[in-house]
């Protein structure tokens, strides 16, 4: 039925031209003369086409070789079975997208929600009961010791009992207020607030469409009907410590539109006592971290050599990119190593040194041994990342100087890496002198870039502890270990301690809540002594005895070197003449990306056959055996992340061999005018030149231009095609953005070639 309707539509549409062969077609819009300015479109033809070509610029005659012009609106042809296919495929495609945005939205509202929100009210759980005026107050000590009497007789195993349902309704009242005013929670939402802000939203725009001036953000609720307490009393004096839950809630709009609340939960440990040496000490040690900072603590810091002897298998490129499984078993083991000697450290600098004979008494320790860190609580609060390049074509008065530019770097990235080459790095002497060369000046940009991000973490996580940062700056404006930390550095990591308790000389335990703690993990320490200051210095000779820019350099070769072989990658041949004023011609007629096999050696599939990325995309798009479109998403396509089975073997054959990665993709942006096929055999384009003709007026010419087999693309109907491709990786990305010359004169132009040889993965 479907297709009796189709061919109605086109019968029905041929019936209101001059002819049915004329109706499915649309001339191409004429390329501009060459003198003209690139934005002119005086010498577009946008007239009906029809039978009479009498008035047309359209000269056919001469003695090269002419062809018509191919519809630029075509589509490939395909049945309805195939269509409906690509429907489903494109469909699943954007739920996909979807739910790794919400994924991504939901991970970034948890790390805000674990850097403003929990540090700033775990800093003031520590209260001192004084005696006041107000008689509201709950933690006021006139009105704080009556809980004794409130309290349920039956306690937990660690001796604490339920009180809340035993307050009347203006105690409940008085206890959140308290609470909020304690904790100061509408100042802890803003700082929220804030820190999203500077982040930005936008990119989750389709997700909070419909929600105004953050009214997605719900607020703060305590969990009262869980909340318990221990209370000890010895005549004048008491001690505390109040357990609860709060929640953190908000909103957004789901995979098919619906409102979806989310709750971020944890329990807050509330500690209160009359005697202010023990709220000092308790406050002391939940600032440990910043004042460990100050004094450049050797706690503060772990170099990769002492990592290493933990997981032996990491990498220099896994403290690049913080991202492994490698890095993350080694970060695991540190903390828990860590977590014993900052134990310790408290004993040893707030307890035993203490000028008070009472606090000298007191004990440190651990709840449970075997679980002194909330992993889950763990995470990554910097890192340096990826190395970032860019090769942009502004459509200048040099119009191909972009392009000449990027495929140069093409036939690097997207071509081959000789590595045989003499080079002089801090460890490497031995590779390839145009890949240095092209990643100077990304490490460059990152490592002062690196520096601001660098510095304002550390005044973010100081200023989680502290009212002012002046201390802090006041080190970086003049200590050299705080200018130079961050030319060492490849990340700040933070973890919880979990379970640490305060045993006072009268036998009553506090239970101190979870307890932030932070130190950075240099790469190596003799990369401080390094001039960063002189880049022209850094440039010339500085970058060889730097350990950082040596390891990218050996992550990013390794990267391409199995890049290359995974995907069967052969360097494209783009054709670039000059005139005899060695002037760039504007008459390309190659725009080959890069060609590939996709046949890795020595990989088979989940039945046993070669695996062949060529075969693996026809089946996914139901490929005819000629030309077929691609209407999913480029970069799920490209980096073969529509299928799981397909996706197990890139993760297998590919990123396992690529030393601190974990992500791999290439993408590309597809412009709405154009049209991105799988052409399985090779074909003829179309090219349009300029001619002048016995009349002295320009007319142009159809020529025929045999193309290759591949990744095609069809402009329909735009006359210049832009282009941004690249790669993306945790430690290398690439993009190549070409303002409209891509397509330049092309009707069709093959941007992946398909090349039958097997690709070598030894």
């Amino acid at each position: 039925m479907k297709k009796l309707l189709r061919v109605l539509a086109i019968f029905g549409f041929a019936t209101m031209t001059t002819g049915s062969v004329i109706a499915c077609t649309k001339q191409k819009p004429q390329p501009k003369k060459p003198d003209q300015s690139d934005t002119s479109d005086s010498n577009t033809d946008t007239s009906d086409n029809n039978t009479d070509t009498s008035d047309s610029n359209t000269d056919n005659s001469g003695d090269e070789p002419v062809e018509e012009v191919i519809d630029p609106n075509s589509r490939p042809d395909s049945d309805d079975n195939e269509a409906d296919d690509n429907d489903i495929n494109d469909n699943a495609s954007q739920i996909r997208q979807k739910n790794d945005l919400i994924q991504q939205f939901n991970s970034e509202i948890r790390d805000v929600y674990n850097e403003t929100i929990r540090p700033y009210i775990n800093s003031r759980t520590a209260i001192l009961s004084r005696r006041t005026d107000d008689s509201e107050d709950f933690f006021a000590r006139q009105n704080f010791s009556k809980l004794s009497k409130k309290i349920d007789p039956n306690k937990d195993n660690d001796g604490y009992q339920k009180f809340y349902d035993n307050l009347d309704e203006k105690e409940q009242s008085e206890f959140n207020k308290s609470l909020e005013n304690v904790l100061d929670i509408s100042t802890a939402i803003d700082k929220f607030k804030q820190k999203l802000n500077k982040l930005g939203t936008d990119k989750y725009r389709i997700l909070l469409n419909g929600f105004n001036d953050n009214n997605w953000i719900k607020g703060i609720k305590f969990r009262f009907d869980d909340s318990k307490m221990k209370f000890f009393e010895n005549k004048d004096s008491f001690d505390s410590t109040i357990k609860l839950v709060i929640d953190f809630s908000y909103q957004y709009k789901d995979t098919v539109d619906q409102v979806k609340n989310e709750t971020i939960s944890n329990e807050l440990v509330i500690n209160v006592s009359s005697e202010e040496v023990v709220i000092d000490l308790l406050k002391n040690i939940k600032k440990l971290w910043s004042n460990l900072l100050l004094s450049n603590d050797d706690l503060l810091k772990v170099d990769f050599e002492t990592l290493k002897k933990a997981s032996k298998d990491l990498t220099v490129q896994d403290l690049l990119t913080a991202s492994t499984n490698s890095y993350k078993s080694a970060i695991s083991k540190h903390n828990e190593e860590l977590s014993e000697k900052i134990k310790d450290k408290i004993l040893e600098k707030l307890i035993k040194s203490s000028g008070n004979e009472v606090v000298k008494n007191f004990k440190i320790s651990y709840k449970d041994d075997q679980e002194k860190i909330d992993s889950e609580k763990s995470h990554t609060k910097l890192k340096i990342g990826a190395l970032e390049q860019e090769t942009l074509d502004d459509n200048g008065n040099s119009v191909f100087s972009g392009l000449v530019t990027a495929y140069k770097q093409l036939h690097l990235y997207f071509g081959e890496v000789k590595t045989n080459e003499k080079i002089d790095l801090l460890e490497t002497k031995k590779g390839n002198g145009q890949l240095v060369e092209e990643l100077l000046d990304p490490w460059i940009a990152k490592m002062q870039n690196y520096k601001d991000q660098f510095k304002q973490t550390l005044l973010d996580t100081y200023s989680e502890f502290n009212e002012s940062t002046d201390k802090l700056e006041e080190q970086f404006k003049n200590s050299d270990i705080f200018k130079n930390m961050y030319k060492t550095v490849t990340s700040i990591e933070n973890f919880e301690l979990q379970g640490l308790r305060l045993t006072l000389a009268s036998g009553f335990v506090h239970d101190l809540g979870n307890i932030s703690f932070n130190y950075a993990v240099e790469l190596d320490p003799n990369d401080s002594k390094l001039d960063f200051d002189n880049t022209k210095e850094l440039k010339e000779k500085t970058y060889k005895q730097s350990s950082i820019f040596n390891a990218y350099y050996k992550g990013i070769e390794t990267l391409l070197i199995q890049f290359h072989k995974f995907y069967g990658i052969k360097k494209g041949n783009p054709n670039y003449p000059k005139n005899d004023k060695n002037q760039w011609l504007v008459s390309v007629t190659k725009r080959l990306l890069f060609n590939m096999t996709g046949r890795p050696e020595n990989v088979k599939t989940r039945n046993n056959e070669d695996f062949n990325i060529w075969s693996e995309w026809k089946k996914y798009l139901n490929g005819d055996g000629k030309k077929t479109a691609i209407t999913t998403d480029l970069s799920e396509f490209y980096s073969l992340d529509f299928n799981s089975d397909v996706k197990k073997i890139k993760e297998e054959y590919l990123i396992s061999k690529i030393p601190g990665v974990t992500e791999f993709k290439l993408f590309q942006t597809q412009n709405p005018k154009e049209t991105i096929c799988l052409q399985e055999q090779n074909y003829e384009s179309s090219y349009l030149v300029q001619v002048m003709n016995k009349e002295g007026k320009y007319v142009y010419k159809s020529i025929p231009v045999p193309s290759s087999k591949g990744i095609v693309a069809n402009k329909s109907g735009a006359e210049r095609l832009p282009l941004e491709f690249g790669m993306q990786t945790d430690l290398f990305n690439w993009k190549l953005t070409s303002g409209s010359f891509f397509s330049y004169h092309l009707t069709d132009v093959t941007m992946i070639g398909n090349i039958e040889e097997q690709a070598d993965t030894n």
